[in-house]
């Protein structure tokens, strides 16, 4: 369960709204206010989620660990097939395309244009089902 789900907030959710739904969440799970032990290990949860994401330093590098997890479920479930990043691509200079070698001896492709700043893609080869996540690291 992520730090984001034990605070019942989005990833893209603000310092303010995490911060509201932690005072609001330890309120009703404080030991001193709800007895029973469940309550005592939900609010260990609680806590530890908020002093992980109330710091930006310690928040990017928890969103970072968790990308990562996702991304290998997604592989281990055959997804993805690789996790290739922009500056590891090929360029076409005649077309503009970035392109990167599948195994299938055929090209993953995409238009550069396309690729936003910090926005990951799934690209699909030309030539068979494979997928890849391109990570935007320009």
């Amino acid at each position: 369960m992520s730090h984001y789900t034990v605070l019942n907030v989005s990833p893209s959710a603000t310092l303010y709204d995490i911060k509201q739904q932690y005072v609001s969440l330890s309120k009703e799970h404080h030991p001193d206010v709800n007895l029973n032990s469940e309550a005592a290990q939900t609010f260990m949860k609680i806590q530890n989620a908020w002093e992980v994401l109330r710091h930006e330093t310690t928040r990017k590098q928890y969103d970072k660990e968790l990308s990562h997890q996702r991304n290998e479920a997604k592989r281990r479930t055959g997804e993805i097939s690789d996790i290739v990043s922009v500056s590891n691509m090929e360029l076409d200079e005649e077309t503009g395309e970035l392109w990167y070698p599948c195994r299938c001896s055929n090209r993953y492709q995409i238009d550069s244009t396309l690729l936003e700043d910090g926005v990951d893609i799934i690209v699909v080869c030309s030539g068979c089902s494979l997928k890849i996540k391109v990570e935007n690291d320009l």
